[in-house]
């Protein structure tokens, strides 16, 4: 009887293990399954990028203290710049400065496309050595900027 009481107990300590390892994984993987049960902390609304060109983009951002990037392959979003994403497209010199309230108020758009950005920055500066193009999409900033070679 002492040997399956014992073997009662190691089914329980095993058990008890693999609960504790599920729950621990479930919350360091809470950003990539969602705002579901297991996410712990409420879900913040951030700007997406839609990239509905057929090139691939990359994006920067601050996390942490720390500049991050992605690339973003045709059809994927750029997010996670919490009020500022650059945008970097390989046909263009410059990058895309998108600058936005973050969170995204209620009513106001969440996801722009990649179109949207490049047509929202129109309006052109020179300078010496700089060229930038200002716009905006509803509340978002859209700054376009390129270093000219003046050579």
């Amino acid at each position: 009887m002492k040997k399956s009481n014992n073997q009662n107990m190691m089914m329980i300590g095993i058990v008890a293990v693999v609960a504790i390892v599920a729950l621990l994984g479930l919350y360091f993987m809470r950003d990539k399954i969602g705002a579901g049960l297991f996410s712990f902390r409420p879900t913040v609304a951030d700007l997406c990028v839609v990239n509905d060109s057929s090139d691939t983009i990359s994006s920067a951002f601050m996390r942490s203290g720390k500049m991050m990037s992605q690339v973003i392959n045709p059809g994927e979003k750029a997010t996670g710049g919490k009020g500022l994403i650059r945008i970097f497209v390989a046909k263009k010199n410059g990058n895309y400065e998108i600058q936005y309230p973050y969170p995204r108020p209620a009513g106001k758009p969440a996801e722009i496309t990649l179109t949207q950005v490049l047509k929202a920055a129109h309006t052109p500066e020179l300078g010496q050595e700089m060229y930038m193009e200002k716009g905006k999409i509803d509340d978002i900033r859209v700054d376009y900027e390129e270093v000219r070679d003046l050579e």
